[in-house]
């Protein structure tokens, strides 16, 4: 006789949830939205600039990854144009969309975690699933991931609870959905770990197969659509290496795993603070970094302790397949940020999975005493990720915020610094060379000045080209590239500046070290050939949202 995950704890993802499910599912989302809809319209994120860019290419009838290099996946980029074909070609529609993306996929992650929790737990969870997402994604697509992802976790379980195999076709559709944003990372380990558990729920079913090729046939098909469009277009051989970027040179190489020390897991740097600003700070690293790292690590043991503990009596469990299910995809969503050993910005992690599980064990062994502190917890920590954001960065831009008013900016709301930076710059780019003139930006992120100069770009067709240079800060922390290698692609670009022709070429300050000078070709070559005639961004007027708005403009000597 088939098994089927049980209505325990709650009536929850069977037909429409009870009242106390869906006020508090509306609450969940409300307060999401409420919390990225404040933070939206502020400042520019400096590495959305690609997706903005890309789009824009997209629009003007460019192929992604025929006549571009993206190392995403297709989906958000062409919704993106399709916003801005229907609303107009405005940023600002890029996270509108991020932001209706996230209201629902709070709700979803609600119901995902009625699964496992009653509801004031769920509720918690759900929220502090997205309390550590800030409103501007540095592309959008890892918040569409994010909605597939918890849609994938909510149709497995519905699933898991009925035995129809339409919600596993559905199931893998959301998968798909994770594909087609997020290739290269979570797409392909949420079909491995949806493998995974399905061989876990076959054993504990008799042994029965069918779902598992079920799944793995419908996982194909939505993995395959679209990109057999793009494969046509720009051959399997240019397709692979960009949707798989661990092969292009702007990934973390497997050497470097596992080379960092373990984070600090209580924060003992407000111990050495000497002012309240230096404990703020040092909270605020800590909450952001190393907490959602020891998230992860405990939510693990704990839940691979449990699992053994009861093998035997997996069969009288009910909660057993859920805690399986959940103990998977806590390992598998953030494996990057594990084996990377929080190298990685952890800033678009999520962690519902994971948080699912704390609190399941925490229920466990709570007395009345643990309950309180908990409470106080929750308390402290809702304050800190979603009151405290608002009030700072009302405040900062309540005293400072003004329109950057330039092309494609309506909306948007910067610091005087950040304007000043940009209006300055397209000043003099606009003051010293023709509409028709090609600029060259030598930095791995911001790509802003292109797009708001309408001057063309001269490595568009790869903007990852500096990513790749022996100067890149991007790749703190990644194996160092062969000289061979980096010399080589630098001598590149040295060849394709100096063919057409530049003028103008900007470079970040954060570049011009000692160390960096002596082994670049690149940055030697600058410095003989080019002269500096003007910095753009004073640090000392730089506040802690400006940050990569410092660049060196050169003429040619």
């Amino acid at each position: 006789m088939t098994r089927r995950i049980d209505e325990k704890p709650g009536r929850v993802l069977r037909g429409c949830p009870a009242n106390a499910d869906l006020y508090a599912c509306l609450a969940v989302g409300a307060i999401v939205f409420a919390r990225l809809f404040f933070l939206t319209p502020f400042t520019l994120n400096p590495e959305s600039s690609v997706e903005l860019f890309s789009a824009m290419q997209v629009v003007d009838g460019k192929t992604a990854y025929k006549d571009f290099y993206w190392i995403y996946g297709w989906f958000f980029l062409y919704l993106d144009r399709a916003l801005f074909q229907v609303f107009g070609l405005e940023m600002i529609y890029i996270r509108y969309g991020v932001l209706i993306a996230a209201t629902l996929a709070s709700c979803v992650s609600y119901l995902v975690a009625r699964s496992l929790l009653p509801p004031v737990s769920a509720f918690f969870v759900a929220l502090f699933a997205f309390a550590f997402f800030v409103g501007n994604f540095h592309m959008s697509g890892h918040m569409y991931s994010i909605l597939g992802a918890a849609a994938f976790l909510g149709f497995l379980l519905l699933y898991c609870r009925s035995e129809n195999a339409g919600w596993l076709a559905v199931s893998a559709l959301a998968g798909g959905f994770v594909f087609i944003n997020q290739p290269g990372e979570v797409g392909l380990l949420t079909f491995i770990g949806g493998t995974a558990f399905l061989f876990l729920w076959a054993g504990l079913n008799q042994n029965r197969w069918a779902p598992v090729f079920v799944f793995l046939i419908a996982a194909l098909f939505f993995a395959a659509l679209g990109y057999a469009y793009f494969a046509y277009q720009a051959s399997p051989q240019s397709l692979i290496p960009q949707i798989f970027p661990q092969s292009s040179g702007t990934e973390m190489s497997p050497e470097k795993y596992f080379s960092r020390p373990l984070p600090e897991i209580l924060p003992f740097q407000i111990i050495d603070a000497q002012s309240a600003g230096d404990m703020k700070t040092a909270l605020n690293q800590y909450l952001v970094q190393n907490f959602k790292f020891w998230i992860v690590i405990f939510s693990l043991l704990v839940a691979a302790g449990w699992l053994g503990k009861n093998w035997r009596d997996r069969n009288s469990i009910s909660d057993y397949p859920r805690v399986a299910l959940f103990f998977i995809f806590a390992g598998l969503l953030p494996a990057k940020f594990l084996v990377t050993l929080a190298a990685t910005n952890p800033q678009y992690l999520f962690l519902l999975p994971n948080l699912i599980l704390l609190a399941y064990f925490l229920r466990k062994v709570a007395t009345s005493h643990l309950k309180k502190g908990l409470g106080l917890a929750v308390a402290v920590l809702f304050l800190f990720y979603f009151v405290y954001p608002v009030w700072a960065y009302g405040k900062l831009y309540r005293s400072q915020g003004v329109s950057l008013d330039l092309k494609y900016s309506r909306g948007i709301v910067v610091t005087p610094y950040e304007r000043d930076f940009y209006r300055g710059a397209l000043s003099y780019i606009d003051d010293s060379i023709s509409p028709n003139d090609p600029i060259v930006i030598a930095s791995e992120l911001n790509s802003f000045l292109y797009v708001f100069s309408g001057r063309r770009n001269i490595f568009a067709e790869n903007y990852v080209a500096f990513q790749k240079t022996s100067f890149a800060v991007s790749r703190q922390g990644m194996a160092t590239l062969p000289k061979a290698m980096t010399d080589d692609l630098e001598n590149k670009l040295i060849e394709r500046i100096e063919r057409e022709n530049i003028r103008l070429l900007f470079l970040p300050a954060v570049y011009l070290t000692e160390s960096n000078l002596a082994r670049s070709p690149f940055l030697r070559y600058v410095s003989q050939n080019w002269k500096k005639v003007r910095e753009f961004g004073d640090t000392g007027k730089m506040t802690a949202v400006d940050s990569w708005l410092n660049l060196f403009l050169f003429e040619r000597s």
